[in-house]
């Protein structure tokens, strides 16, 4: 099983992705599934970050959402079997039927960034460049510590382990908080296995709680590094109305850093405080 992130195993070299020719029929293929409602998040924000006037401007996109896929942080932990021969397989099969590039609509599952670039055929767009990216997009002149932005990096615990978020971070000049370990426990894992069971009421709550706690400390920027997160924050802006912390939405970065990918040019990322539509609850 591979090791955590080092920046000197970030990834594998690949051929710039943003403006290659595409073939006829060319497709992005997302493995998703882990989970479903996170998968389905992912697809409307590509959907919404893309220019497009008429159907046929859109991204193809294939969609492999199969939430059999063996769970992400048991097989981290050796609790499980691992994940990886399924999302292979997946990969293998988006490419077989036209992908020519592809996302992971998961954190967790980028702990295997590498396996999965050598064995699954496909170019992937790594979903913390594209959130580390958004960040330095999202700082304003003037708003930069001189020991770099604080970034508290809201995720599960398999993201911690597998520490691919940080090197990353530090790259571009931004200082991650190492986890809390309370607010773990009593908020972000609570708030992702509320997503996970439908409960995005219930996952605002145990977000907001985290927000909270982050709100009295010196934390420049909260990075939702968790594809569940992205709908608790929604489900908590319904019942609050505004954060007082700027937020970054990994998922929404992976989708603008897709349709950037595809040619379409497109604007800096920016920081999440608004209301957003209201989620089902």
């Amino acid at each position: 099983m591979p090791g955590p992130a080092t920046p000197s195993n970030l990834a594998l070299p690949l051929p710039p992705l943003r403006n290659r020719p595409r073939p006829p029929g060319a497709r992005l293929g997302v493995l998703g599934g882990m989970g479903p409602l996170a998968t389905v998040d992912f697809l409307a924000k590509l959907i919404a970050a893309t220019p497009a006037r008429f159907d046929e401007d859109h991204i193809p996109v294939l969609t492999w959402s199969v939430p059999q896929i063996p769970d992400r942080l048991a097989a981290i932990e050796g609790r499980g079997p691992s994940p990886l021969p399924m999302m292979v397989e997946a990969l293998q099969a988006l490419a077989g039927c036209g992908a020519v590039q592809a996302v992971i609509a998961c954190n967790t599952a980028h702990y295997w960034y590498d396996a999965l670039v050598e064995q699954g055929g496909l170019p992937i767009v790594h979903i913390a460049d594209a959130a580390s990216e958004a960040i330095s997009a999202a700082a304003g002149p003037g708003q930069a510590r001189a020991d770099g932005r604080r970034v508290a990096l809201l995720a599960t615990r398999g993201t911690h382990v597998a520490g691919f978020y940080a090197p990353r971070l530090a790259t571009l000049g931004h200082r991650p908080l190492p986890p809390d370990e309370r607010m773990q426990r009593e908020c972000i894992d609570p708030a992702i296995d509320a997503v996970k069971a439908n409960r995005l009421q219930a996952a605002g709550m145990h977000l907001g709680e985290a927000l909270g706690h982050l709100g009295a400390l010196d934390v420049d920027i909260v990075l939702l590094g968790c594809t569940e997160l992205p709908l608790a924050y929604a489900s908590y802006l319904a019942q609050a109305g505004h954060c007082a912390l700027p937020v970054i939405d990994a998922t929404q970065a992976l989708a603008v850093a897709c349709v950037r990918n595809w040619g379409y040019p497109l604007p800096g990322a920016s920081i999440s405080r608004a209301t957003p539509r209201s989620p089902s609850p």
